[in-house]
């Protein structure tokens, strides 16, 4: 019987629905940033007050001569017009077990492109992506998290 941990050898990554071959690694952030509360006649912080929501998606692959992270259209043309209309790209990880989708990365822009080029070195290389919000595999199935969506 296979275990339920989500490991590695299970993952398969996406972009835009295409799978990113030869990806070696994929690192999902979330942060909820809070502005802390300080009164008068109190030395202890009142509350904390959300303030905004942040994420962001980084990715490992190798690189592959002829298919570079442009030509797969994860990364625009290096010129403004490219740059400007470039559209947000969706991410997605799957349990190549069981085909379920367990973690969706919306609204992604892509940020950064980096490479090390060294002697006697598989030369891998590293995009990062601003993005709008993560679907955890609860959310990511239809689901809500609970206490989510208008108050009533």
């Amino acid at each position: 019987m296979p275990t339920q941990t989500y490991t590695g050898a299970r993952a398969i990554f996406k972009i835009n629905g295409k799978k990113i071959a030869l990806a070696t690694g994929v690192s999902v952030n979330q942060t909820i940033n809070y502005e802390p509360v300080h009164v008068l006649d109190l030395l202890e912080v009142e509350e904390f007050c959300e303030v905004s929501y942040d994420c962001s998606l980084t990715a490992d692959t190798m690189k592959v001569i002829g298919n570079s992270p442009t030509q797969q259209g994860i990364f625009p043309h290096v010129d403004l017009l490219s740059i400007l209309t470039q559209p947000e790209l969706v991410a997605e990880l799957y349990d190549v077990l069981t085909g379920q989708l367990v973690a969706r990365v919306e609204g992604i822009k892509p940020n950064g492109n980096n490479f090390d080029v060294r002697a006697g070195q598989v030369v891998a290389n590293n995009l990062t992506f601003v993005c709008k919000r993560v679907l955890d595999v609860s959310e990511a199935n239809g689901g809500t998290t609970p206490g989510s969506g208008n108050p009533a």
